[in-house]
């Protein structure tokens, strides 16, 4: 058990005016969360529009070698490109080096993602000018009333959120504390309307769930397909991708081409860092780009322990609302997996039973917490009571599954 002082200490987000800090996960605005570390983001990004106008704008991003820093990179960039806020990427550099290619590329800012003396579970977004400098005190102010003031609402932003989610085993419990535009948040879509950066992120989650075939379908799309992107990460991305499947001699052709890169060469001797296995299918099919359910659930045939094909697979059904084909892929795959079910999942659950008039034994079988069942009792009181009225329902009962279930309505 840890002394309540050294507790409040490891939980902390501390936000300054050179940027905020804190341990990677926790609820947002405890520790540094998915969320906060976009809305921080978002709040520079805004801050540079309103700094130089209607200017196109590059950010120098750079990163210390710290586990959590790729996916805190992905966030930060993914934020600022989806602003239209052109970005170079380093990887993993020095602050030094950050604070120069600022300067040197003639940039309108920097990130440094680094918590420099603090133990591993933290990190930081420390912010730059575009005189490769820390923030003033006044400028950090206004970064930090944006963030506060301004919530964002950005698909792009949602998918890196819950791949993040997905990546610490939380997205089951907390998908839903966050904007959910309903299954594109989870997949984005790509369609003659997608701007170039949606293109361009789209296959990140399709490589998270080990789809591989779609996710080099939207890699390819993605070079061909954004004249404005200036990143060589859809050529890392590609030799990521035929590493996974095995396919050697496709890989090394991207990795040769990388080899000319400052910042994205992929070490030979350490190919195999950070990529997910290939999915399993039991068959071999022709599969539409956009046809996300079959894509999930052929993965998930193909490989029950593929827990991040699984867990997207729960998420599309209930953002969908389809708690039949929800009910039935949690039964199949994860009942006698899970001992503690995921909150969310929890609450789908109990939508199911309730109306299917289950037998009290079939609900207890599931293991869902006394406390849900509780709330869930509550909430339906207070659903009949208020005769379907959102407010006292968001007041009482937010970020949960019942009220989306309720009130969520998708618009064009």
């Amino acid at each position: 058990m840890l002394p309540l002082s050294l507790k409040n200490f490891l939980m902390a987000l501390i936000k300054s005016i050179s940027g905020i800090r804190g341990t990677i996960g926790g609820k947002s605005g405890d520790g540094l969360s998915p969320v906060d570390i976009v809305k921080f983001t978002a709040a520079y990004g805004v801050w540079l529009k309103r700094r130089h106008g209607d200017k196109k704008l590059n950010v120098v991003v750079g990163r210390d070698g710290r586990k959590s820093g790729s996916m805190v990179n992905r966030l930060v960039t993914a934020t600022l490109q989806g602003l239209g806020i052109n970005v170079t990427d380093l990887g993993m550099a020095t602050t030094p080096t950050v604070e120069i290619a600022v300067t040197g590329s003639m940039s309108d800012g920097g990130i440094i993602i680094t918590a420099s003396h603090n133990p591993s579970e933290w990190n930081a977004l420390k912010l730059l000018t575009e005189a490769g400098e820390f923030l003033s005190a006044s400028d950090g102010d206004k970064v930090l009333e944006i963030a506060e003031k301004n919530e964002l609402k950005n698909p792009v932003a949602t998918q890196y959120v819950n791949i993040a989610l997905s990546q610490k085993g939380i997205i089951g419990e907390r998908f839903l504390e966050f904007y959910q535009p309903f299954s594109s948040g989870l997949f984005l879509p790509v369609k003659p309307s997608s701007n170039w950066f949606v293109i361009f992120s789209a296959n990140d989650a399709y490589f998270h769930i080990g789809d591989m075939d779609m996710a080099q379908h939207a890699a390819m799309v993605g070079m061909i397909s954004t004249p404005l992107q200036r990143s060589a990460r859809l050529t890392e991305r590609l030799a990521e991708i035929n590493l996974s499947t095995g396919d050697i001699p496709v890989a090394t052709k991207y990795i040769r081409v990388l080899e000319s890169t400052l910042f994205h060469k992929i070490k030979t001797d350490n190919k195999n860092t950070n990529v997910p296995h290939r999915g399993i299918f039991q068959q071999n099919v022709i599969r539409k780009s956009d046809d996300i359910r079959s894509s999930l659930e052929l993965l998930v045939e193909g490989d029950p322990d593929n827990l991040p094909a699984v867990n997207y697979l729960l998420c599309y059904y209930l953002l969908n609302k389809n708690i039949t084909a929800f009910f039935k892929a949690y039964t199949s795959f994860c009942k006698e997996k899970i001992i503690n079910v995921p909150k969310v999942y929890a609450q789908a659950l109990l939508i199911y039973f309730a109306g299917t008039n289950s037998a009290i034994n079939e609900v207890i079988s599931y293991g869902i917490h006394p406390d849900i069942i509780t709330s869930f009792s509550e909430y339906t009181r207070l659903y009949e009571k208020s005769e379907g009225n959102l407010l006292p329902m968001q007041e009482k009962f937010p970020d949960t599954y019942w009220l989306f279930y309720h009130f969520a309505v998708m618009k064009d």
